[in-house]
């Protein structure tokens, strides 16, 4: 790929937005697109003449053959995409084709070879390389939104299955499945980010390798103060100066030294102090208190639902508490 195509993409896609009166960072439909560059678009519905059996052949037998296409019909474009895909594919398909024309890709002839399939004459890498980069705001199924914590709905992510990269943020947790890379945020914005590193990333176009450069500022500190197993007369409190600060009490035998470290951060410079000492609001006679889980809220939440004397469907009282966590994170600092 040549040096510099990435930016002078990046250029463009701010170009062609604020034609269409758009931020730089707004969604844009392959329908708009086409409609600014003059291009046709077509499902296979769309073309006259085309008898049933050979559309069957194209959207059901031989369906998975192929995406879409752009032929050059004089001096205009026409791209004709496969009408059996999702909504999501078919806007990314022709995207992938708009990109080619916009790039000014010169497009090669096809002929049908002798077992019946049509085929191109020639590939280039290079181009298809250049139209195979996807950068988006996702929301896929089955990748953590927070750490321990799966979004259950949202698009498939085999839908970009045929993008060499995809590239996305909108989950503020770094993650990795088959060619989607949740690249995480570049910093805290909520106590669920908290002792997350976060991480600033530079991809080399040319050897198209990713380098993550850690954020070294944090605003978030979580201590789980358990004082028969550290010294808190020594903690440094100095590290939390310009944070905010929450202290959850896993065990207290000497209230002396929890009162005086609890004062040596309040004489620091942070942003709010909050201390979650005991966990008696969980408690009740239908509950066994020693099977529950401490170690973070939605593990708590899970152990304390499992330890429930209940005939009501336990998975489905975890999804909608945590659905309730995920938006009371959102809520907790603005």
């Amino acid at each position: 790929m040549k040096r510099g195509f990435k930016s002078q993409c990046e250029k463009r896609a701010i170009e062609l937005r604020k034609q269409l009166g758009l931020e730089s960072t707004s969604p844009l439909s392959a329908t708009e697109l086409s409609d600014q560059v003059n291009v046709t678009i077509w499902s296979t519905l769309d073309i006259d003449g085309l008898g049933l059996q050979d559309l069957r052949q194209l959207t059901e037998i031989d369906a998975d053959s192929w995406s879409a296409f752009t032929l050059r019909i004089e001096n205009k474009h026409l791209v004709v995409y496969n009408s059996s895909q999702s909504p999501a594919r078919i806007n990314s398909v022709c995207m992938h084709e708009l990109s080619h024309i916009i790039l000014g890709h010169e497009l090669h002839n096809a002929h049908v070879s002798s077992e019946g399939h049509l085929v191109p004459s020639n590939y280039n890498k290079e181009q298809e390389d250049e139209a195979d980069w996807l950068g988006g705001h996702l929301e896929l199924n089955g990748f953590e939104m927070m750490r321990g914590v799966k979004n259950s709905h949202g698009m498939d992510h085999k839908t970009f299955s045929r993008f060499e990269m995809v590239l996305t943020g909108h989950y503020h947790v770094a993650s990795y499945q088959d060619n989607i890379w949740y690249l995480g945020s570049q910093l805290e914005f909520f106590w669920s980010d908290a002792h997350d590193p976060k991480y600033f990333h530079i991809i080399d176009t040319e050897t198209r390798e990713i380098e993550k450069i850690l954020n070294p500022y944090t605003l978030f500190h979580k201590v789980l103060y358990n004082d028969s197993e550290m010294d808190y007369n020594n903690y440094n409190v100095s590290d939390l100066d310009g944070k905010f600060v929450k202290v959850v009490v896993i065990n207290k035998t000497d209230s002396f030294v929890f009162d005086r470290f609890i004062d040596r951060i309040q004489n620091q410079d942070i942003h709010e102090l909050k201390i979650a000492e005991t966990f008696e609001e969980f408690s009740g006679e239908s509950v066994n208190d020693e099977s529950v889980s401490v170690e973070d809220t939605t593990q708590m939440l899970d152990s304390y639902i499992d330890a429930v004397d209940t005939d009501l469907d336990k998975d489905t009282l975890k999804g909608l508490m945590r659905g309730l966590f995920v938006e009371a994170q959102s809520l907790e600092i603005v």
